[in-house]
């Protein structure tokens, strides 16, 4: 049921494999953890590294530690912050968890617009310049698909900073974390909206002139892209996770 623990941060390899186990299920709400000694055994680590693990559990919404030591798991939808969206796009065994990305890839659908728009209305010239410096390097690397992926990365990293919104920074910086897991495997998926680096240059121009609604439509048109290629994959994902399911449980 659990794994000893490999040389590391003992606390936080305690809290990694009892958020991963939460996050994908293996424990109900309302679930109550081994004791604090019983975990140590079990995990192979001091009884600090626990108590150490669990506080960090409790910080991010996953348990409550009750009076008398007990501790509960809790409906971490309910409870829990978007830094838990990295720990629930893989599943155990590396499949994909589809839902999770399509959840993501709909903030991000809703975000970056939103961002492009009040980059326009609040960017200083030193953000415009910024992004002019980043659309021409993705001209001088048109021909190539990696370097394009890194610098679309950085372009709307500038546009969040940009819109000088608080929550859209820390919201990205979730679904960065979440996407950097998987991202590499999307790189052809994903290619159109790379290429399209006219969009990138129509949204520059706009936030430069400080037109919010022409940078909302344009980006909006640039993560479209993205998006259809995305939901085709993960349509295919889906379909064959499914076909493992009957193999994978002793079916056919």
């Amino acid at each position: 049921m659990f794994e000893q623990v490999k040389k590391q941060s003992l606390s936080n390899a305690v809290f990694e494999q009892l958020r991963d186990r939460i996050v994908r299920g293996e424990m109900e709400v309302g679930d109550p953890l081994p004791a604090e000694r019983v975990l140590a055994e079990k995990l192979g680590v001091n009884r600090s590294a626990v108590r150490e693990g669990l506080k960090r559990l409790e910080q991010a919404g996953l348990v409550a530690i009750q009076q008398g030591g007990k501790t509960k798991v809790l409906n971490f939808k309910k409870t829990g912050g978007l830094e838990l969206l990295a720990a629930m796009m893989v599943k155990e065994g590396g499949l994909i968890n589809t839902g999770v990305a399509r959840s993501v890839l709909e903030m991000r659908n809703t975000l970056a617009p939103d961002a492009a728009r009040l980059c326009a209305k609040r960017c200083n010239d030193e953000t415009a310049s910024q992004l002019d410096d980043i659309v021409t390097e993705m001209h001088n690397y048109r021909q190539d698909l990696s370097m394009l992926q890194k610098l679309a990365l950085v372009f709307w990293q500038t546009i969040i900073q940009g819109s000088d919104n608080v929550g859209y920074q820390l919201a990205f910086n979730s679904l960065d974390m979440t996407y950097g897991q998987v991202l590499e495997h999307f790189t052809l998926v994903l290619q159109e909206e790379f290429e399209s680096i006219e969009l990138y240059q129509n949204i520059l121009n706009s936030i430069s002139h400080g037109d919010g609604e022409k940078a909302f439509q344009e980006s909006k048109q640039l993560v479209a892209k993205g998006a259809q290629a995305m939901e085709s994959v993960l349509a295919e994902i889906d379909k064959a996770q499914t076909q493992e399911v009957p193999r994978a449980t002793g079916g056919r």
